[in-house]
């Protein structure tokens, strides 16, 4: 049977595991949420753009 000091030591380690583990999952959705937002945004900035020159252009 394992002393105490070892199962403490496991559960942090298994802590830190779970942690390591959830913040490279949640890195990665991020880091595509991040590239979404972008996208739309700078099509929005086209889109506006456009709009501003096509009312210039008619007046």
């Amino acid at each position: 049977m394992p002393s105490p000091a070892s199962n403490i030591a496991l559960t942090i380690l298994g802590i830190t595991a779970l942690v390591a583990v959830v913040s490279w999952f949640l890195k990665s959705k991020v880091k595509l949420f991040v590239e979404a937002l972008f996208a739309h945004r700078s099509k929005a900035a086209n889109a506006q753009e456009e709009a501003a020159n096509t009312t210039a252009a008619n007046a």
